[in-house]
């Protein structure tokens, strides 16, 4: 099995691992989760996908390195068969025709999914619009963040044990109890030793 070393795609992991508990686990919430806190959010449009950010304490290399770790890393989980993933290509249709359907929120001839994990992120980019940059990401990476809210994904056993034993794989535990077994019968093999001695 292949092993996590990195600090943030463990964390990413513990987060999956945590999320796996709910049947209905969606890739969409996970991105959100992991990398759209803290004045992120990617909107969703039928045509474009726009990223937004708060430029004064944020900056696009950072969001694309963020998003590009994501990726990579449930990509990796879906090519190691660590991650199985179902889609529903009628996920996001379905949303954004909910929000076109609901005259609470003002769209402005706009239909869009705000895809974000900061509760408070449409009331802080209304009273501080000047604050935050907003992109089309210029390369293929955005088509993922669409993908994603369309899948569904259900967490292998290995991957949920891997993480459980604290990131080590069924090989190093293996190797650790027979280093503890190893140990045992040495300790035992000299205290017989011992006691052969002080009976001589």
């Amino acid at each position: 099995m292949r092993e996590f070393n990195n600090p943030k795609e463990r964390a990413y992991l513990e987060l999956l691992s945590e999320m796996s508990k709910n049947p209905e686990l969606n890739l969409g919430n996970f991105v959100a989760k992991c990398i759209l806190n803290k004045d992120r959010a990617v909107e969703i449009r039928n045509d474009e996908i726009i990223f937004f950010l708060k430029f004064t304490n944020d900056n696009e290399h950072v969001f694309i390195n963020d998003l590009s770790g994501l990726t990579s890393l449930i990509e990796i989980l879906k090519k190691d068969k660590l991650l199985f993933t179902h889609s529903n290509p009628r996920i996001l249709q379905n949303k954004l025709t909910d929000i076109s359907s609901d005259h609470s929120e003002p769209h402005n001839g706009r239909i869009a999914l705000c895809l974000t994990n900061d509760d408070q992120f449409k009331v802080k980019i209304l009273q501080s619009p000047s604050d935050y940059r907003q992109w089309v990401l210029p390369t293929t990476l955005s088509i993922y963040v669409p993908e994603y809210v369309n899948q569904f994904c259900y967490v292998r056993p290995e991957l949920i044990d891997y993480i459980d034993n604290r990131f080590r794989t069924p090989e190093q535990l293996r190797f650790i109890q027979t280093i503890c077994w190893t140990r045992i019968a040495a300790i035992i093999s000299f205290m017989g030793l011992l006691i052969a001695l002080w009976r001589a």
